[in-house]
This record gives structure tokens, sequence and C-alpha cells, in this order.
């Protein structure tokens, strides 16, 4: 085994390992691989001893006989298929060529349209409105056409596929399930193609599967690997304008042994194109052309492929054109088209099967052979009769159609079960010279070929044609047909019943069994039923054996027994020896299911045969396994010595043997041929019976050829006792006469050959007595629909007339003493042996009628004369069953007997002695008889021809006594009623029950459910049914059809909901076989004061859901409602309500469908404002209520809306999206809260577009608070880009789409917008940050620097590293803000506000104490015709310990900024220096003394000249200097990094001082220094300090200049100046002269500036 490879499935022998392959197709079914064969062996499970082995090895391989093979058991004999590959060939599969792209939501993959595939995964779970798309470009190659071939799909009816053009036309569209085909369109080498596929409603992971070829390389197309039926078409796009061109099909089989079978079903491609079809027979190379509507009846391809050619095909969307459709099959090359020219002559064209050679390599196999005559005159028949053919294969099959295609009628469909019905009918003619014959094998068991199989193996026998000088070894039990019995009925015949019937009941059922008997030659019932029973010797007891004994003489006993006579007499010179076993030992009840009653049954001795009481011990005794080891021997002793198995010298017991150690004989052998007694049996007899003397021994044959076993016991004939009334039969040449006092009028159901408008007559005396009526009470009838019965008074006017088939049921008619009565049975055309049946009791002597023995369901009515005047009369009825074990149930359908009659119904539940007055037009719900039959009495039946009365109609069926109707008064309690099922003692008895509960309650504001979940009932046996009705009669509305396979989702769906307080469920159990009772497994009905199960018409658009404080009802309470398909259910609230209880508190949950199992839509909490709207997403709705404090006004009046969908949806999962498709003034989509969820919900608009300024969408949050509006966007608006809307998912909200007019002259719904939502589990509009000493860090907003969410606010929490940081400095580097909103900073003691207007110039950098909090607001309220592009912002952050902080400069005092003495840990000091705001318009400034140590390194501090450190206006002190300096700001930024803790200490004195307000720049945010004027640098930041320089005006350029960098110095040194700077200007010369100067006032006034681009001074 460790050789076997994952490509190998079997072992193989005699053939190495690796040579052993099977291929998987992408079906997941194995094909077979060229090279293999296929052999049979008999795989036999072997145990007791080697007498088995020689039964096996000598009887099966030679002696095996039909008899025994109809014997062997499958549990102890299995064919297995060996597979052997020859010459190590390997199969590998072929895989495609061309390139796959799949469909991804997220994507839209491009393609080149050279050539290609596109599928979709079959695993993806869709969200609805779900659009795969695909972009195919042009390969600038010149093509006729572009082609999708479609050839796997599975798509929902939603679905739509559609292709555009590259100016996004349309130019093809489909919606639903397309069939696989090929789709054709207009193309051009620079095309580019859109191609759509729109997912739409899936449920769940909805499979979808789409496996599209697409390309323009060539103007052929095939669909390969066809391994089924199925349909091909060829699609166009409606609005193409294109062609013509030439496209070939081509069709192909998966299997070379295959051939194709198609059916042209639509053929309509142009008035001017013709199609040819290549490669198949009878219409190969011809031409169609559409014009004459014509398709060919079939096509056979001639071996594997058909070619479809079509020409000249255009298109033009002025005239639209269907495709072509074809029906697509396969058949085994067995298969042919046949013209046959001989007529009228004795040879026959056989019918063409598979050979020997293919047969053997086939595991089932079709074969269909159509024929047609040259003559269209003449006519063909299929001749099972000359040839004598069977069939080789159990499950075997022939189909004849009466033509040459698939959709002819049908002439016969031929099991090997009724073969013998049909070889019999000789012929089987068409009706024209046209014949489909389709012979299918599903299972080849049998590979051996017969070349006489043309002959039967009767027709063989009597021909010799057999193997000669054999021994055949038959038997039969004594019992072979009782084991059929329980399938004609199920309770009397039941094998555990052992009540036996009566002689009479026996006599009838043997004589209506074998009546029924389906033969050429009717069977003659009674003389059947006579011979069986036909002696009074016949044992008590032992009724229903006999009726056994006797089904199995006609099918088993009797054609074993011919079968061995016709040996022996074919056999003339006495070489066939025959013997006959008759088994009559009983078998335990747990080996062979045998009821006490029954004889040996059918298969008691093969089980012996084959030693199962040596393999299942325990189900046998050990005399059973003495017998089955006897027997054994006997079989083993027949295979060695079967030419002389009786005689003396080996086999001691020449006649019998004692097999069961006691008196009577178990196993009688004799021997036919060579026998004594053989000479004595005479051609009548056929079976031998111990303690029967010979002579005694009759066979009858029946006129169907079947041989019936009657026995004549003692010579005493039986006559079957006859019914009391005479009877008197139609017979169309004559007219019997009857007396009218009582009779039986019949028809002859099966000797009659009606022709058209044949009449039977009767004429009825009077009998001189009074009687109130006449009537005529129907009980059996089949009738044809044109059949017309007519009543004819002695005027010969008609009184009564009726046409067709009628119930059962009486016929009222006046009458008196002297009354003559004819009746008219017209039979109207019938068809060949039509067969019609007719059993009318007639009489005047009783007012009352009554249907007995009823024993199935079927109706009953009470007809009138409609010219009658008669009455008044009181009618009565009775309807009986046959069975004491037996209920009747039955419903009023009809109730109409005149206007002062009353009806009453008695010995029924509920309704018992109730009159119904027929002018109320009411009429019971339902009659369940309380024992075996109902009585019907009416009072006061009048009849008027002036006023036409329509009678009483009732149906009717049989339920068991399990059965009742049950009252319920408790309500809103624990307890449930319990529905009555058999009792054990009952179910013994029973081979099948219906029990019917039907249940009412005295409220009838009450409701009911079905608990299948309280006492968790599971099914005991496999065919139980459980039907629930919404109602107490057949009719109502069904809840739930439960089957065991489907328990536990209507287990787990625990409430089935009366919507009244009545409900009706039928238990039904077709075979009980567990017949044991569970205690505990019960079902239950509980009552509730409020809920139910309710169903909303599509014609209704909104109905109420009620709740009361009347009653104190069960938790939970539970409403369902569903509505057509198509529409959707809305549960409306009011919103401006809280719900009661408090945040624990479950109080609503809303599910989509009526199901408990599943999450609900949304689950409502007490003390939460609901949604106003919350919208199933399906037709069905159910709402639970779980809290008892119920304050009524959340819920609105007329609060469940029943609408179309496409407006309004709920949410659901992680994902999910909506669109509108409905036009309507208010829609919605609900996005419901998730419990103490800390994620958000992802909103995103793929875009927005709202024309006019009555348009609006909006989102409001409902909740603890007030509903309030968060998002709301007016009209006009148009964005193809708009910002995700981020809200917190513990919220419910709800988008609104508003339009003051939704009408066909606005805009379509589905272009406002396309939304979807995605759930994420981390809140990511909040971050939270720890800053740590050293580490800078930033915030910015999402989706920095595009634009930033909305919707709720963004939050951001800046935390302090223990003992490390203590607070931050913040500068903001970016800030954008949408109008209405506004960033906030707070921290202890400090809270800075930006709003949407505030400009990044004007704002400045902070210091903020640790912890702080950013908040950005980002709700979007009343936004009109604004774009939504606000980026945000961003902030750097650096964390500071103990060194910083922020100083304000006293007027007076002056300021200190000291570092700490320490500066241990310390890495960066910042200090933020303002001045006090002035009181006038002067602008103070700060000046200040640094104070350092001797060796500090002035690289290690930046002295920033800006409220903010990204004006980059630095003050750079080169040299340690006392003398104060003097800032241009209002503001300093200090910034100290600091390296040597001891070096690195330093202080700052600050006074303040004022500008002059002349000197001020024009943006008042500096003071012009002197060094400012004409120097080149815009120091002002607005170009106030270069105005007027050399007599210009300089331009500001479009984009500012980098910030500029101020360096203060004490003073430059003399010999610098002398040294340096004036050789510098002599050598520079001119240069030097004009800029020497400027340079020499900077140095001179202790600053210079670095890299400064002097480009826009002039």
């Amino acid at each position: 085994m460790n050789q076997l490879n994952d490509n190998c499935c079997a072992y193989k022998p005699n053939v190495p390992l690796g040579q052993h392959c099977c291929r998987c197709s992408r079906s997941g079914f194995l094909s077979r691989c060229l090279g293999l064969q296929l052999s049979g062996i008999i795989h036999v499970h072997l145990s007791v001893e080697q007498h088995r082995r020689t039964i096996l090895n000598n009887l099966f391989t030679h002696r095996l006989t039909p008899r025994m093979t109809h014997m062997m058991d499958k549990r102890w004999i299995s064919w297995l298929l060996i597979l052997t590959a020859i010459g190590g060939i390997v199969c590998d599969h072929e895989v495609d060529k061309d390139p796959q792209t799949e469909c991804k939501a997220d994507s839209i993959p491009v393609v080149s349209g050279d050539a290609g595939r596109l599928i979709i995964n079959s695993t993806v779970k869709w969200l609805d409105k779900t659009v795969c798309q695909w972009v195919i470009n042009g390969t600038a190659k010149t093509s006729p056409f572009f082609y999708l071939a479609v050839e796997e799909l599975i798509l929902g009816v939603n679905d739509t596929l559609e292709v555009f053009d590259s100016a996004k036309k349309s130019i093809y569209k489909s919606s639903g399930s397309l069939w696989p085909g090929v789709i054709l369109l207009p193309t051009d080498k620079d095309m580019q193609l859109y191609v759509n596929l729109t997912i739409s409603q899936p449920t769940g992971e909805f499979k979808r599967e789409w496996d599209v070829d697409y390309g323009i390389n060539s103007p052929s197309v095939q669909l390969s690997n066809i391994d089924g039926s199925g349909r091909y078409q060829l699609y166009f796009s409606p609005n193409a304008d294109f062609g013509p061109i030439n496209a070939n099909l081509i069709l192909k089989t998966k299997y070379d042994s295959k051939k194709l079978l198609m059916n042209v079903e639509a053929l309509d491609v142009g008035d001017k194109a013709t199609v040819t079809f290549d490669l198949v027979e009878k219409y190969a190379n011809q031409s169609w052309p559409a014009k004459d509507a014509t398709a060919p009846d079939f096509l056979l391809s001639t071996q594997q492929q058909i070619n479809v050619k079509i020409n000249g095909l255009k298109f033009n969307k002025a005239k639209q054109i269907k495709g072509l459709q074809m029906h697509y099959e396969l058949v085994d090359t067995c298969s042919q088209y046949k013209q046959l020219t001989d007529l009228d002559v004795d040879n026959m064209e056989d019918i063409r099967l598979p050979a020997q050679n293919e047969l053997k390599l086939m595991s089932s196999f079709r074969c269909l052979n159509i024929f047609e005559h040259k003559s269209t005159d003449a006519k063909l028949s299929l001749d099972l009769l000359s040839h004598k053919f069977s069939f080789a294969n159990a499950g075997d099959l022939i189909t004849v159609l009466d033509g040459n295609t698939r959709y002819s009628p049908a002439l016969a469909v031929i099991e090997p079960h009724f073969l013998d019905i049909y070889w019999k009918t000789q012929y089987l003619y068409s009706s024209a010279n046209k014949m489909w014959i389709m012979f299918e094998s599903p299972q080849v068991v049998n590979a051996t070929v017969n070349p006489a199989n043309k002959l039967g193996p009767l027709k063989m026998i009597a021909d010799g044609n057999y193997k000669r000088s054999v021994s055949v070894l038959i038997g039969h039990t004594d019992d072979e047909g009782g084991y059929m019995l329980p399938m004609v009925d199920m309770e009397k015949y039941s094998v555990t019943n052992t009540k036996d019937i009566t002689k009479g009941e026996a006599f009838d059922d043997l004589k209506k069994l074998t009546k029924q008997l389906i033969t050429k030659t009717p069977i003659d019932g009674e003389a059947v039923a006579k011979t069986y029973f036909g002696g009074s010797q016949e044992p008590t007891g032992q009724y229903r054996r006999t009726i056994g004994v006797a089904l199995g003489d006609f099918y088993i006993t009797c054609p074993t027994i011919l079968f061995a006579k016709l040996l022996i007499g074919s056999d003339n010179k006495n070489k066939v020896n025959v013997y006959h076993y008759y088994w009559t030992r009983k078998l335990s009840d747990r080996a062979v299911p045998c009821a006490d009653w029954m004889g040996s049954c059918h298969g008691s001795d093969t089980y012996m045969l084959f030693g199962d009481p040596f393999v299942n011990k325990q189900l046998y005794t050990d005399d059973d396994r003495t017998v089955s080891l006897n027997f054994m021997k006997t079989f083993a002793h027949f295979a060695n010595h079967r030419d002389q198995f009786l005689s003396p010298n080996i086999f001691t017991q020449i006649y019998y043997f004692d097999l069961n150690f006691i008196t009577h004989i178990d196993l009688f052998f004799f021997l036919f041929s060579g026998s004594p007694f053989f000479d004595q049996l005479n051609d009548n007899c056929c079976a031998y019976k111990p303690n029967v003397p010979l002579g005694q021994h009759c066979c009858m044959c029946s006129r169907s050829g079947w041989l019936l076993i009657l026995t004549a016991i003692g010579g005493i004939v039986c006559d079957h006792e006859v019914d009391k009334d005479p009877q008197t039969e139609c017979k169309p040449d004559s007219i019997p006469v009857v007396s009218g006092g009582s009779g039986r009028l019949v028809i002859n159901t099966s000797a009659v050959k009606w022709v058209d408008k044949t009449v039977c007559q009767w004429i009825i005396n009077g009998t001189g007595k009074t009687s109130p009526f006449f009537y005529l009470a129907i009980e059996e009838l089949v009738l044809g629909v044109n059949d017309t019965l007519e009543v004819f008074d002695s005027a010969k006017k008609s009184i009564y007339k009726s046409s067709g088939s009628s119930w059962p049921g009486v016929i009222l008619l006046p009458t008196d003493k002297d009354m003559q009565l004819y009746v008219n049975l017209t039979i109207s055309q019938p068809t060949g042996e039509f067969k019609r049946e007719w059993d009318v009791d007639y009489g005047i002597n009783s007012s009352t009628v009554q249907l007995s023995n009823i024993d199935g369901s079927g109706r009953y009515q009470l007809y009138f004369s409609p010219d009658a005047d008669l009455g008044p009369i009181n009618p009565n009825i009775i309807l009986k069953t046959k069975y004491e074990s037996k209920k009747l149930l039955m419903n009023v359908e009809a109730l109409d007997v005149g206007d002062k009659a009353t009806v009453t119904f008695e010995l029924v539940e509920k309704y018992n002695n109730m009159s119904w007055p027929v002018k109320d037009a009411t009429a019971p719900d339902f009659l369940l008889s309380t024992q075996q039959q109902i009585n019907v009495k009416i009072n006061g039946l009048k009849f008027n021809k002036a006023k036409q009365i329509k009678g009483l109609q009732m149906h009717y069926e049989l339920v068991d006594q399990c059965s009742q109707y049950k009252q319920l008064t408790d309500l809103d309690v624990d307890n449930m009623e319990d529905i009555r099922l058999p009792a054990q003692n009952e179910l013994k008895l029973m081979s099948s029950f219906r029990c019917l509960n039907i249940f009412e309650h005295k409220s009838p504001d009450a409701k009911l459910s079905l608990d299948l979940l309280s006492h968790k009932f599971s099914f005991t046996n496999a065919g139980d049914l459980i039907t629930v009705l919404d109602g107490n009669t057949r009719y109502s509305p069904a809840l739930a059809v439960i089957e065991p396979h489907f328990l536990d989702i209507y287990w787990k769906t625990q409430y089935l909901y009366s919507s009244a307080n009545k409900m009706w469920i039928m238990f039904e159990s077709p075979q009980v076989v567990n017949a044991t009772v569970n205690p505990a497994n019960k079902l239950g009905v509980r009552s509730q004061s409020q809920g139910g199960s309710f169903f909303i018409p599509k014609t209704k658009d909104r109905t109420d859901l009620i709740l009361t404080d009347k009653t104190t009802p069960r938790l939970p309470i539970v409403f369902t409602y569903y509505t057509d398909v198509g529409n959707q259910l809305v549960l409306d609230f009011n919103e401006k309500v809280k719900l009661p209880g408090n945040a624990n508190d479950s109080v609503i949950r809303v599910y989509e469908d009526m199901s408990r199992v599943g999450k609900p839509l949304i689950d409502l909490r007490g003390g939460a404002y609901p949604p106003d709207l919350v919208a199933s997403n399906t037709n069905q709705l159910k709402v639970e209520f779980g809290f008892k404090a119920f304050n009524f006004g959340f819920i609105n009046s007329s609060n469940i809306l029943n609408i179309a969908t496409g407006c309004h949806a709920t949410a659901k999962g992680d994902t999910s999206a909506y669109s509108l498709t409905a036009c309507a003034d208010m829609c919605s989509w609900f996005i419901p809260d998730r419990q103490n969820s800390t994620g958000v919900y992802i909103i995103q608009f793929s875009h927005l577009y709202l024309p006019k300024d009555t348009d609006g969408v909006s989102i409001a949050q409902f909740g603890s608070d007030k509903p309030n509006t968060i998002f709301e966007i007016k009209g006009p608006y148009k964005t193809n880009v708009f910002p995700e809307v981020i809200l917190p998912a513990n919220g419910m909200y709800t988008l609104y789409t508003k339009r003051a007019t939704c009408d066909k002259t606005s805009v379509d719904s589905s272009q406002l917008f396309g939304v979807s939502m995605v759930y994420a589990d981390k809140n990511i509009n909040a971050q939270s940050m720890t800053l740590t000493k050293g580490a800078n860090a930033s915030i910015q907003t999402l989706n920095y620097p595009n634009a930033y969410s909305v919707g709720s606010d963004q939050k951001w929490d800046v935390k302090p590293t223990v003992n490390e940081t203590t607070m931050a400095f913040v500068t903001i580097t970016d800030l954008q803000l949408t109008p209405g909103h506004q960033l906030m900073f707070v921290a202890k003691d400090a809270n800075i506000t930006f709003k949407s207007d505030a400009q990044l110039a004007d704002i400045g950098d902070s210091l903020l104490p640790l912890p702080f909090f950013a908040n950005l607001n980002t709700q979007l309220v009343n936004v009109n015709n604004t774009p939504i592009t606000g980026r945000g912002f961003r902030a750097d952050i650096w964390p500071l310990t103990t060194c910083g902080g922020t100083v304000t400069v006293d007027p007076k005092t002056g300021g200190k900024a000291v570092t700490p003495e320490k500066l241990d840990g310390v890495s960066q000091c910042v200090w933020i220096v303002k001045t006090t705001e002035p009181k006038d318009k002067s602008f103070n400034l700060i000046e200040f003394t640094l104070n350092h140590t001797k060796d500090f390194d002035f690289n290690k501090l930046k002295i920033y000249d800006s409220n903010t450190i990204r004006d980059d206006h630095r003050l750079h002190f080169e040299y340690f200097a006392t003398r104060q300096n003097t800032s241009s700001s209002n503001t300093l930024i200090i910034v100290l990094n600091v390296t040597d803790p001891k070096k690195d200490i330093i202080g700052f004195d600050f006074t303040q001082t004022v500008c002059n307000g002349t000197r001020l720049c024009d943006n008042k945010k500096r003071c012009l220094l002197d060094e400012f004027f004409c120097n080149g640098i815009n120091d002002c930041g607005d170009w106030t300090d270069e105005l007027h320089c050399n007599g210009t005006q300089p331009q500001p350029s479009p984009s500012p200049l980098p910030p500029e960098k101020i360096y203060v110095h004490s003073g430059v040194n003399g010999w610098v100046v002398t040294l340096v700077i004036c050789p510098l200007f002599l050598g520079l010369g001119v240069l030097g002269t004009l800029y020497g100067p400027r340079l020499m006032g900077r140095f001179g006034r202790g600053r210079y500036r670095e890299f400064q681009d002097f480009s826009e001074v002039s």
C-alpha cells in the first residue's frame, strides 16, 4: 500500500502498482482511462466449513439456475469490478490553456481580449449588488466578432450580466441564469469591453459559479468535455448592428465511447442566414434556412462531436432574432439512425445493443435506435413476441416514442417486471413512419451477450437451445407470497397483527387482488377466490396465510415449476434430471421478518443455504444451525453427485429426511424424471403438497397464461357468498328491466370493448309501494370525462343529467308507486379497451342510504334532479369505515340543501347533534367520528326547480383511534398539552398509523404553538411525518411539514405559531418499524394570550402588531409575519418613546426570518430610544418581546409595513452594502448596534448625486439619547469623492434618503449613491499614545493627507511614562478642517481650540501638561453644495521632563527661564516665552539676556523668534555676551538639547519692551528692526521690509520662501573686518562695491543670513 501514489485508486491483480491510474475530472467523478479492461469475479463471504466452498466452487460456476440467482442474498454475494491497467498507460487530465481571471469585488481586472477565461469563486460570500467587473481590451487584431462562451454557471434569478462598449453603452444585457452557450458581440481591433456580473440578493454563502471563455482569435467556439445533459444557446446583443458573419460552434463529448444526441428547440438566426449541422446522422451537411422555420427532428453525432455552422448571420436591432437553442445529452456508440426500405416482410430490423467486447467495459449504457421508413405511409411496430426478448439486468428500461424526437408521444415504457404485459401485447404501432426506441441499462451486472437473446428463455427451452444432460434443483417455501401482503394493507396484514380476518374478508380480498393483477387477459378473481376458499375444511386463523400462498403461487411457485416441466418436456431422451424441494421450516423473527400467521416466508431457505446461522449466531438456535448444516450438505452433495442425487447408493434417504427432528416433514425431495410418481402427474398438475394424494393436486391455467394452484380437498366445492341485492349488468345489445324495490346496476369492467356512444340502459319499474324518494347510490365508478348519465321519467322527460365522472354519492329523484324510470349511461370516446367501472345501488324502500366499507379517502356527494319538485323529505346518510381501528375524518366542502333545511351530524367530536341551517351559509370546520361512522341527517329537504340547490359534498379519509379533538382552557402556563399518539399495546398491532390532533382554545384571542424543543422530541421511524396547519380544517394554510431529516431545523426553530386559536397536527407513520414507545418522547402544544403567526397579502400595505396589558403573557412573546415574494416587511417604531427596562434587559429582538436559529437583526435594550424603522431584508419578519413591563407607546399603530423591495434594508454582518432601486419619497438603511462593542462602522459612499434641492441624505443616531441627526447632505450636491463616515458600533444608525418627488421624470434612484458598510472591531477613531523620554511622536487624522473621515469625533489620548515625562511640546504642522468642525486639545488647566476657519499661519506651538487629549469633532449637518475635502491635521509632539515651560513676561518684573540645578535624565528643555497682551495698539517685544556655563555649546540652543518652530526665524548666539537682545515678535520658543548635565545649565532673564507702531510690519506680526530694511530678505513675511528699495515694488513669489534663520551675536571683532572682509571687497571689485556696504551693515548690526535667495529683490 505504501507504493500507491495519489493518482492511484484501486489495486489491480498481476499489474505493477505504478501502472494503476485513475483520473479525477473537475466534477469530482472518476472517469475511465484508456487501456483499462473490466473483469468480474465473485467475492463471497466464507465462514463455516468446506461445504460452502463446494457449493460456491461447483454450483455457482456451473449450475446456477434462474431460481438460485433469485435466491442469492446481497449480504453474502457481492460483485466487484476490477480495473486492470494494460501496458502501463498513464492518463493525465488535460488542463486549460487559456489564462483565467477571477472576479474580485474590490478591484477590476483588465485582460487582453485575445483569449482567456473569466471565473467567479464559488465559495465567496457575496453581498447584495456585488458587481464582478472585467475590462477586456482589444488586441489590434481583426475579428468578425467577439464571443463570450459560457461553459459553467450557477446564478441567482436576479443576477444580471451586462456588457458595455468603450463608450459605456450597454450592448448586451440578460437577467437570471443562462444556459451554457455563446454570446456574440460586435467588435473591432481597438475595442474595449466592460463585462459586469451583478450578484443580487444572495442568502448566506450563496453559491455562484461562472466559467466563461472569451476571445476574438477564431470564428469557432466550442463546448468540450460534455459529460451530461443540458442546453446550449447562441445569444445576441439586442442592440447590435453588425455582420454578416459566419460562426462555427463545436460541441464535443468528454468520452470517446459516447455520442451526442441533440434536439434543436429554437432556430431564429435571421432571414438570410443558414444553419448546417456536420458529423451527424441523416442531416449531415444539410442547410436549414431560418425562413422555413423548420429544424431537424434530432441530431445524432456519428462520433464524439457535432459541428454547427451558421452562414450569413446578421444582426439588426430593428428586427430582433431569438437565436439558437439546442438540448444535448449523451448516448452510447450503439446508438443509430436507420432508414428502412423493406415493407410487409417477415424479417425484422434488429435493435442495436452493445456488442460483447463493448459490454464488458460498460457499467451502464444508453442505446438509442431511431427508425424511419422511406415510405411516408408506412407504419412501424416493436415486436416483443417473435424473438421472445428478455432483459438481462434488473434495472433495464425501454422507452418507445411515436416519432423521432425526444418530445414525441410515448407509446410504452417497458420495465422488466412489466415486460410480459408488453410481450403479450404483441403490437406497439407507430402512427406514422417513425419510431424512437431508447434502451437504457443504468447498471450492467450481466455483461454476457447471448446471440440468441432475441429469443426468451422459455422459447430457448422449447427449441432445445440449451446445454443438455444437466441436473436442475428447484425449490420453494410453503408461503412465498405472505411477505407481499403488508404492502397491500399495512394494518390488516401487519407482521405484528395477530388478529385474523374472517373467511368472507379473505374471499373478498383475494378476489380483489387477483382481479387487479396485470395480465393481458384479465383473471376471474371470483373463480380464483372460490378455488382457494372452496372447502369448508380451511383451518380457522389461516385465511391470511392462504392469500399469501395464492400470491406466491402466481409470482414464484408456479413459474418455477413450469420452468422445470418445460425442461423435462423438451428432453425426449430423459437426460434432464429435475429435483424439487418444498421448504416448511420457519426461522426466528429476528433473522427473517416473517409474521407468526405466515408460513415459511420467501427467502427462508436461502438464509439457511448460505450459512447465516453460523455468521449471525445471536439470531438463531442450535437446531437452526443443524438444519443449515444439513441443507448445505445437501446442496454440496447435489453439486458433486448431481447425476445420481437420489440414488440409494449415494443418498440413503431417497425421498426425504427430517431436518426439524420432529414428526412432520420439513423438506421433501422427489424426482420428476425417472420417478414412479412422475407418471401420475397430469398436465394440469404443477406442484406437490405433502400429505395430499397426488391425484388431488391440480393446477388451473388462467387466461393470462399464469398458473394458479388450486387444491381441492375432499372434492367439496365452496361457493362465495354473493350480494343479497341482485345485480343487473349493462349489455349494449339489450335493455334489462328491473324492479325498483332495490338492486344494483353494474357495467363490466373488463370484458366489453366499448365503442364511441355505446349506451348502457336500464328500465326500473315501480313496485306499488310509496316512498319519499328514489335513490341511486353510487359506490364505485370510473368514467370518461365525456360519459353521460341521464335519468328519464315514464314520459321520457329528463329528470337528471350529469356528464363526466361523479364522486360516490346519492342521487335523489322524485318517484311514485307506479313510476317507471329509464337510466341511460352513454360511453363516449373510449380509447381501445377503455376501463369503465360503475356500481350503483338503487331502491325506494328506505330513507337511509349508506356508504360502508370505506377503506381510503374520497368524496361523497348528495345530488339532486335539477328539474325536480319534491319534498320536504328527511334523508339520512351513513358513512362507515371498513375497520374497527379507524375513525372517519370528514370536511364539508359544499352545503346547499335549501333555505329551510337543516343538517345534523351525529357521532362526531365537537359538533355532535348540532344543526346547521343553510341560511347561515356555514359548515363545521371538520367532522371527526367518535368511533367508526358518521351519520348525516337532513331535515326539511325540499327541491324546487325554480330555485336550484347545489347539494352536499363531503371529503372523507381514515385516521386512527389516536386521533382527537381537544378544547384547551389554560393560558400562558408552562405546562403543555401532549399530542396523542398510539399507546404501546396499540402500536404493536400497527404497521402504520395516522394520528390527527385538532386543538382549539376556548378564548378566541389565544394563540397556539407546537413545542418541539421542551420535550426534545425525536422520530422513531424513518418515514414519519408531521403536518402542522394553521387552523382546524384540512384546507388551512400549512405551518410546517416536518420530516425526520429536517427535524432539527424545526426543533431549533422553536416557534410554530398559529395565527388564531386553532391548530391541526397530523402525525403519520407509513411504516412502523420501531414499535417501542418511549414515555419521554413527547410532542406538546402550548397556549398563549399574545403572539402568533400572520400572513400579510401583497395587496395589504400594513397591519397591526398588537400588545395588550390585559393578560400576563408567558415570555418571550413571539410574532411572526410573512408576505409574498417580492415584498418585504418593515417594523415601525415610535422613536420618540423610550423602551421600558434598563440597559441589561433585552426588550425586543427583530429577525428577518421566522426561525429562532440565527442572529437577530437587532436586539433592542431597555432605556433606549428605538429606531423609527427596522426593515427585514426578506419577505419574513419575527418580533420577539422579552420584557414584562411594557410601555406600549414605542410601537406605532399600523406598525408592520408591507412594501416592495428596493427601498428599505437592514445591514447585516461585518460587511454590507445598500443601493436604492425603488422610487419613493423616503427610504432607509438601518445599521443595528453591537452591544458592548468598542469597534466602529466604516461607511463608504461610491458617489453622491443629489440633483435637486429637495434631495437629501442623512444619518440619525438612536440609543440612550433622543434621536439625533449626525450627518446630513442636501442637494444639489454631486461628487465622486467623499470621505469615509466612521461611527461607533455600539450605536444604532439609520441612513435616510429623502426626495420631495419621485416619478418617471426623476433621476433613477440607483444613481443617487452607492454605499457600503464595514465593521472594524477596533475603534480606529480613538488612539492612545504613551510618550517616552527622548522619543518624539506625532498624531494625525485618519487618511491624512487625504480627506479625513467624518461622522463621529476622532480622539487622541496622550499619556506620560511614569516618572519620566510631565509635559509635551506640541506643534501643528498642518491643518485644514471642513466647515463646522473644530479641533480641541484639552489638558489640566489648558484648553486649546481650533475652529474650521483657523489658518495654520496663525497657530502657535503649545506646551501642554501630561496627560492631555485631542478631539476632532466631525459631524456633518446641513451641508449644502460644499465639498467635504478637509485633509485634517498633523501635530508633532516632543515629550519633556521637568525642564521647560511657558513664561509670560510681566511688563514690570519681567521673567526668567532657568534649567533645573540637576539635569540628570533630562534630554531636552523647551520654553515658550510670551508677552502680555497690550492694552493699546502697541506691539510688545521681548528683550533677554542669556546666562550659561563657561564651556556651554551654543549649537545645542535654538531660539525661535516666532510663536511656532514651523517659522524658522531663529536667533543664534555665536559668543557669550551679557548684553540684552531683542525679538522681532511677541513670542520666543527656546529649545535646549541637553547632552552634558553639568555644562548645559543655562538661564534667561526676560524683559518686555514695546515696538514703535510705525515700525510694525503690515501684517502686524513682527516689528521692523533696522536690519530688516532692504536686505533682500522677507523678514516680515509679507515683504513689508523690502518696500521701496531702489525705487521699485517687490513682486511676491507664488510660493513663499523657506523660513528665515535669524542669527544674533554680540558683535564682530575688528581684526575680522580688517584682515578678512576688506581684502575680500577689494578682490570682488564691482561686486564688492555693490554689496560690500550691505554685508558690513549686517555684520555691524550683529546679524547675518545663510544661503538666501535674493532673486525677488529689485
